[in-house]
């Protein structure tokens, strides 16, 4: 940082400021925002468009550290790619971090909603899941554009059961792809949870004798 104040004038900050947010250096990159790097770049590489917000949240993923991530979007970036910003703490089931982006405007579309409830549901991640669809209203059967699945589906391919019970008893959730999802239930059929799940999807129609 103490080189910092010695740049010459001349020298180009906004590189270093791309830098500095990829490797989450908080005052260094408070340092060259100061003297005016563009808080506002978008780096294209490969046709992939990748804001400071996306840089620096990437780094954040790894060492926990927001701070910059937050203070970008105050100031007035944005991200490119909400969807992974938020996927992070989403993951972790860190509700509270995943709030203060929302409110800062980091929202991924439709689409993005959806996977990102999907993807939680992968992970186990109960309390994420609940703000996806309390908090954000994302349906609790809607279906992943990629593949077809629902959060329920993919809570049993990853026998997060704990969450797939929690999907179907309280929020209605069902499998899109009710035989697979059996399967899963089968190969898990000494685990308590993944027997209550079943009992539950046969009660609601949900998964049947015919599959």
């Amino acid at each position: 940082d103490e080189a910092l104040v010695h740049l010459s004038p001349q020298v180009p900050l906004t590189p270093l400021l791309r830098t500095a947010a990829a490797r989450n250096f908080f005052a260094t990159s408070l340092l060259l925002l100061e003297r005016r790097a563009d808080l506002h770049h978008v780096d294209v590489r490969r046709g992939r468009r990748r804001s400071l917000v996306d840089t620096a949240a990437r780094g954040a993923s790894l060492d926990g550290d927001w701070r910059l991530t937050l203070h970008l979007l105050r100031a007035g970036a944005r991200p490119e790619g909400a969807q992974g910003v938020l996927f992070a703490p989403l993951r972790r089931g860190d509700a509270g971090l995943a709030r203060q982006l929302v409110a800062l405007k980091v929202m991924p579309d439709v689409a993005g909603l959806v996977s990102l409830l999907c993807d939680v549901c992968a992970h186990g991640a109960t309390v994420s899941a609940a703000l996806l669809i309390e908090e954000l209203g994302v349906p609790v059967n809607a279906r992943n554009e990629r593949d077809g699945d629902t959060c329920t589906d993919r809570a049993a391919a990853w026998h997060c059961w704990e969450t797939a019970e929690w999907l179907v008893t309280a929020k209605g959730g069902a499998p899109a792809k009710p035989s697979t999802a059996l399967g899963h239930l089968l190969d898990a059929s000494g685990d308590p949870t993944a027997a209550r799940v079943l009992r539950a999807l046969r009660a609601s129609g949900a998964v049947g004798l015919r599959e």
